[in-house]
């Protein structure tokens, strides 16, 4: 134990003669680091413009899938398409004055002079002109009368319209009028 204690005076005693050391920088304690804070001005905006977009996006795919898969489609014939009408032959002119009877048998009337009526004229044939297709109510304009799925046109009752054609029903037959007739 004396080992010890003359250890610890001979430190003494040098620590009393050295000169102290100089005063150098003052260190101050370590600090925690500060992380810049960023700000949520741009990025507040930037999200909701997102947002935005994103519900208007949605919007517009739900009113897709909601409309008509096909939209109206018009078609018509041209000039060059369309059949030529036909010209039904002018009727003879027919005398309606009465034939005078006489006693005399050379003035007698003959069949050839008999005026004959003529037969009513024959309704012209039925000819699509333009279809007008959507899918939820389409239409159809035969012979220059605008008819829907149900309608009568004649004696015929007009049953399907599709893009290209459209399908007429009566008096015992079905008729198939095509746009291009």
């Amino acid at each position: 134990m004396s080992l010890i204690n003359d250890a610890l005076k001979r430190a003494k005693e040098t620590q009393q003669h050295a000169p102290s050391p100089s005063p150098g920088p003052q260190l101050r304690p370590a600090e925690p680091a500060q992380y810049a804070r960023h700000s949520l001005g741009l990025i507040v905006p930037v999200g909701l413009a997102i947002v935005a977009l994103l519900g208007l996006f949605l919007a517009w795919r739900l009113f897709q899938k909601q409309a008509p898969a096909d939209p109206v489609e018009v078609r018509a014939q041209t000039p060059a398409d369309a059949p030529p009408t036909p010209v039904s032959p002018a009727a003879a002119p027919v005398s309606t004055a009465p034939a005078s009877v006489s006693s005399d048998a050379s003035n007698a009337p003959t069949n050839s002079s008999v005026a004959t009526e003529p037969a009513p004229p024959k309704p012209a044939p039925l000819r699509l002109q333009v279809i007008v297709y959507n899918p939820a109510r389409p239409s159809a304009m035969i012979s220059g009368k605008t008819v829907f799925i149900g309608d009568r046109i004649g004696e015929f009752r007009v049953v399907a319209i599709n893009k290209e054609s459209a399908t007429l029903t009566g008096a015992g037959q079905t008729n198939v009028l095509n746009l291009s007739d």
